[in-house]
């Protein structure tokens, strides 16, 4: 009895996970070769006990295919598309088959998460000091599992899921293009690292979305701007967020992080010296006279950093990022009122001083190799980009003497 009872389990169990297993395989239908020696793709669906095939609408030759996921089909020039169809129209298939038809058999390697691996890539980051991009992953993850409600698998990403991505974006969180845009050219980065660490497999589906970025048109101040600025009475914190400002624009376009991070010790004998937060250059400025002006108002006995945001030393990198984005906000806060009282109709905030010194120099037609060590980018290229976003009302002045 014993062992009826086995038998009858037994039975139960091969025919609950054998018989009613689902699978679906790409594959080639040899027996229905073409003219040209080419024979169509092919998904088999097995399900609910009954085999099915669907077309995936190309032909190729039995030496271009292999039973690699992914990358079935290779030595093809469109090997890119069609592989990239064949995912498509798998997912799709996967998606549909019925519950009842059981558990459903995926060709090839088991399901890899992409959220894990944004887990495991901020990780490292931030064990590198980078806790910059450990920030960013991290954020990325949550936005992507709010996305779906879940987390996220290598295997779905295709370009319906980027298209579904970038409209989440959009609406969401109410990201403009170009951001999405950044965001979508990380994940493709992601994607790519994945690969070569195996979680993920050839081809990688951002390759085939186009990024497409839309014009920047950079705010700016003009000379005249900031002299209003520079003329105003203020106290509080208006009064240090122009300085600030100020400050930045005559030393060469200064980040506020290194505004943010100056020490009297960095100033000596009309000139400031410091490390660029972004390059690591170290750059030693010729103080003007307007600079070193407002350096002479934040004189204090005993004081450490020249301005009174940085109060105390930050624990870690991250708890400076802390620090610093707390008090970025105070400060562009305070720049909308000191440029309301300057007249000026334009939102301003601490980034837009390294555009007006940019702009200036455009303006006085500086050599752009003179500009480009100024700003400390590292390549021509990032600063003819840079100074190309700038409007260039030389162009209205050149073409307006055509009129006169």
């Amino acid at each position: 009895f014993g062992l009826l009872v086995f038998i009858s389990i037994f039975v139960q169990y091969l025919y609950q996970n054998l018989y009613n297993m689902s699978s679906v395989t790409v594959m080639l239908r040899t027996y229905r070769a073409r003219k040209d020696a080419t024979y169509p793709i092919v998904i088999r669906v097995y399900a609910n006990n009954k085999n099915t095939f669907e077309y995936i609408g190309y032909s190729v030759k039995e030496d271009q295919f292999r039973d690699k996921p992914g990358n079935w089909i290779y030595r093809h020039q469109d090997a890119t598309l069609i592989n990239n169809k064949i995912e498509t129209k798998r997912q799709e298939i996967i998606a549909k088959i019925d519950e009842k038809a059981g558990y459903v058999k995926i060709q090839g390697s088991k399901l890899t998460s992409l959220s894990k691996y944004l887990d495991k890539r901020a990780a490292q980051f931030k064990a590198s000091g980078r806790v910059d991009m450990d920030r960013k992953l991290r954020r990325q993850k949550t936005e992507i599992e709010e996305m779906a409600g879940r987390e996220t698998f290598f295997q779905e990403i295709n370009m319906d899921w980027i298209r579904t991505y970038q409209a989440h974006n959009a609406t969401a969180y109410k990201n403009c293009n170009n951001t999405i845009m950044r965001k979508i050219k990380n994940l493709r980065t992601i994607y790519k690292q994945a690969i070569g660490d195996k979680w993920a497999e050839y081809p990688n589906p951002f390759d085939n979305f186009k990024l497409h970025f839309d014009p920047v048109n950079k705010t700016k101040l003009t000379r005249e701007e900031i002299k209003r600025m520079e003329k105003l009475t203020l106290t509080g914190i208006m009064d240090v967020a122009r300085d600030t400002f100020v400050l930045a624009f005559y030393c060469h376009g200064m980040r506020f992080e290194n505004i943010f991070t100056l020490e009297w010790e960095q100033i000596h004998g009309g000139k400031l010296k410091y490390q660029m937060n972004k390059g690591k250059k170290t750059r030693e400025i010729t103080l003007q006279p307007q600079a070193l002006a407002i350096l002479e108002k934040y004189k204090r006995e005993g004081a450490k950093w020249v301005f009174p945001l940085c109060k105390k030393k930050w624990r870690d990198k991250e708890d400076f990022l802390d620090m610093k984005g707390s008090a970025n906000a105070l400060i562009n806060d305070a720049l909308k009122n000191v440029a309301k009282l300057a007249e000026i109709d334009k939102h301003i905030s601490t980034h837009i001083a390294r555009h007006s010194f940019a702009y200036l120099m455009k303006k006085k037609k500086v050599d752009m190799h003179v500009v480009k060590d100024a700003l400390g980018h590292t390549n021509m290229s990032t600063t003819e980009t840079y100074m190309d976003d700038l409007d260039d009302d030389t162009i209205n002045e050149e073409v307006n003497k055509a009129f006169d």
